[in-house]
């Protein structure tokens, strides 16, 4: 490779891939100054010719057949943006087979066949970056692989979707239904015309793993990390967590262990005053908690064309400028993620009561049997919501398992309906906080409340009786 001229070969032509093409255009004078790479775009591939000529690819420079680039001496750097597992993760083998150096935002096969990948880039000798796979434009991988070398990686806790924080915060802040804020985000360009793999975490999930297997050095499968959506959560539990001082995020979970790491994405409820919080509309943020460095956070556009493709010709420039990896980089060291069960977490519970004494008694009594103890309590009982209202619980630590077996042995009982919610919380230290109770004037409430200590086997019975 010339020290000075980076011949570029780019597969795909769709939103990450045209603004390489605009960046390339603009800011490679921008580029040489900084590096002294003069990166040129060779080679273009994508199935649609009209792509190429809407954002300017000369007709010399384009194929539909990606071999040709794939194949081409003159290439020194392929960049993989078609996206799905295959055919692209044929052609990154073929890429790296051919002796070129790779860069993908391919968070697919970057998750599921992150190995192989390395072991093939290692032994012959040439760069795999991915850094525009998990975070867009926010420098996570790059954090967390390189800048952090000397440190130990200790809690990673991020906002990795940008539609899916899209969504919640419409949800939040303007009261939209999910449907509304889902339409209005397709709208914006910030989901997919099929947003499912988004909504129910999916996407999140491979993001998790490439970021564990860089931070822990583990070998995880994206199908194996615990992962719930957000299709489950109503605007009465974004209301209920900012009654309690929280905020809803999908978020992603990865904590040191020694038996392996934890790993985990579902809603959680953060604190108003936690960096994440500060996360809105289609940003991803991603918190760090390391050895030596201690707290960190990162926070930008987590997808986009302009903001993802910036990362795309950053990690050219680092392959272009970098020794190769080494095989080591491959290793993993055979620990597996923690079954979700033996996770410690607080939690928030939602649950649907009839207008009957005991019914929040029974509740709590099915917590204080697991040993659960409560923080906080919150219910509501109106005159026109037909002798039905809602409980709402905040819980101390206590382990997953404790805590999923008494929230689906509570939404038997009698008195309890449908629907009910769990969703955990992160990002806190768990003080108790005193109980809350509201209700409808007029109205009486039979509940057992916690103890000042937060203790639910201490329990103190009150019958609310609310006068106007």
């Amino acid at each position: 490779m010339s020290s000075r001229t980076v011949n570029i070969g780019l597969l795909g032509l769709g939103t990450i891939g045209s603004g390489v093409v605009r960046l390339l255009r603009t800011r490679a004078d921008l580029i040489l100054r900084r590096t002294g790479l003069a990166l040129q775009l060779a080679r273009v591939a994508d199935r649609d010719p009209s792509r190429a000529r809407e954002v300017g690819v000369e007709a010399q420079c384009f194929t539909t057949d990606c071999f040709e680039v794939l194949r081409d001496p003159e290439i020194h750097v392929v960049v993989e943006l078609i996206g799905g597992q295959e055919p692209a993760g044929s052609f990154l083998f073929e890429a790296i087979r051919n002796g070129k150096h790779v860069v993908t935002a391919n968070k697919e096969v970057v998750s599921k066949r992150w190995e192989e990948l390395h072991r093939e880039a290692a032994s012959h000798g040439v760069c795999l970056n991915f850094s525009a796979s998990a975070g867009g434009a926010v420098p996570i991988v790059s954090a967390v692989r390189d800048r952090l070398v000397a440190d130990r990686v200790e809690e990673i806790l991020g906002v990795l979707n940008g539609t899916t924080n899209f969504v919640l915060t419409r949800m939040s802040e303007h009261g939209d239904s999910m449907a509304k804020a889902v339409a209005t985000a397709q709208d914006r360009g910030y989901a997919e015309a099929d947003p499912s793999q988004d909504l129910a975490g999916k996407d999140t999930a491979r993001k998790l793993a490439i970021l564990a297997q860089s931070a822990f050095h583990v070998s995880v499968e994206p199908d194996a990390i615990f992962t719930e959506g957000i299709g489950s959560i109503q605007r009465c539990d974004l209301s209920a967590a900012e009654a309690f001082g929280y905020v809803v995020k999908l978020l992603a979970v990865a904590k040191a262990a020694a038996e392996g790491p934890e790993l985990r994405v579902h809603p959680a409820l953060i604190p108003r005053d936690h960096p994440l919080a500060s996360a809105r509309n289609e940003e991803n943020a991603v918190y760090l908690r390391s050895e030596a460095v201690g707290e960190s956070m990162l926070l930008g556009k987590g997808a986009g064309s302009l903001p993802t493709a910036t990362a795309v010709l950053a990690d050219v420039a680092d392959a272009a400028l970098r020794r190769p990896p080494r095989a080591s980089q491959s290793e993993t060291d055979g620990r597996e993620p923690l079954d979700i069960g033996k996770a410690m977490t607080r939690a928030y519970l939602r649950f649907t009561v009839a207008d009957r004494a005991g019914a929040i008694g029974r509740i709590t009594t099915v917590l204080g049997e697991q040993g659960i103890n409560i923080s906080s309590v919150h219910a509501s009982l109106y005159e026109d919501c037909a002798g039905w209202g809602h409980v709402e619980l905040i819980t101390q630590t206590a382990p997953e398992s404790k805590l999923r077996a008494a929230f689906e042995t509570a939404k038997t009982l009698d008195g309890v309906g449908a629907p009910a919610s769990l969703i955990r919380i992160e990002g806190e230290s768990g003080k108790p906080r005193w109980v809350t109770e509201s209700c409808a004037p007029g109205k009486r409430f039979e509940a057992v409340v916690d103890s000042p200590s937060g203790n639910a086997a201490v329990k103190n019975r009150a019958e609310v009786s609310v006068a106007g």
